[in-house]
């Protein structure tokens, strides 16, 4: 699993945690396998709806690279999601898909360069940082995206140098690009992150 997805899919689970902990109504839908392909959890909190099906490369406003494979799912990680957090605090919804190629990562990340360029300016970060990272505050939401978090950790955290992240938009609306090299060829995710910081913001 790539860096950004990693580090979102922590904090999503962060927040379904907290929500699953007053829950009133919770409905859970698995898949043929035993898996939770379908999560609902509404409380007076707010609600929680989790899709592990049906999500596609469309939902993150980014193509596929051709001739990749979506990464096979293992029993500890999902190769994607559709997340949507709603309560009167805040407001997240997460789009991450993870997808294989036998390409090598330096072709892929090319390729990707151009089609990051449909959102403008985009900046390009060098590895990744995940651990314990704050929630952006309000006032930050309408920043540029930066490579400060990728650059920056803290005692707890870890890096991985061998990704490599385009990201373009601002802290509450951003499409992310994170690819890597593996042993046969690359893996890269897809992501898209909207976030809003209170009932008088949309999402």
């Amino acid at each position: 699993m790539t860096g950004s997805m990693q580090r979102f899919l922590t904090a999503v689970m962060a927040s379904v945690m907290l929500i699953s902990l007053s829950a009133c109504n919770m409905h859970v839908e698995k898949d043929d396998k035993g898996g939770e392909k379908r999560v609902d959890i509404n409380t007076p909190m707010g609600s929680l709806k989790v899709r592990n099906d049906q999500v596609t490369a469309k939902d993150s406003g980014l193509p596929v690279y051709p001739g990749s494979e979506i990464k096979p799912k293992s029993e500890h990680e999902d190769n994607k999601a559709n997340v949507n957090i709603d309560t009167p605090f805040f407001g997240l919804k997460v789009v991450a898909l993870t997808y294989t190629s036998k390409e090598d990562s330096a072709k892929v990340l090319g390729w990707y360069r151009d089609q990051m360029k449909s959102y403008g300016t985009f900046v390009e970060c060098k590895g990744f940082t995940y651990g314990n990272k704050d929630m952006h505050e309000k006032n930050d939401l309408n920043k540029p995206v930066t490579c400060d978090n990728n650059e920056k950790g803290d005692s707890n955290s870890m890096r991985d140098s061998k990704s490599v992240e385009l990201k373009a938009g601002t802290n509450g609306n951003q499409h992310i690009v994170s690819v890597k090299p593996t042993d046969n060829g690359s893996e890269f995710s897809l992501v898209y992150v909207r976030v809003r910081g209170g009932k008088e913001d949309s999402i």
